[in-house]
């Protein structure tokens, strides 16, 4: 039976060629951090002067 044996060796892999440096899949979070004074906005753009909802009592006043 020599001709029927197959020698393995094509398909052994050494652990080192299954072994993959896992550096390509490591991505640096940086991108995604945002420092806490980028969220901090400036709260003078929403406050509006309530003057213009404000009517004197002369003003509901008719004669």
């Amino acid at each position: 039976p020599v001709d029927l044996q197959t020698t393995p060796i094509g398909l052994q892999t050494t652990a080192e060629d299954l072994q993959t440096t896992p550096v390509d899949l490591q991505t640096t979070p940086i991108g995604l951090q945002t420092t806490a004074e980028d969220l901090q906005t400036t709260p003078v753009d929403l406050q509006t002067t309530p003057i213009g909802l404000q009517t004197t009592a002369e003003d509901l006043q008719t004669t």
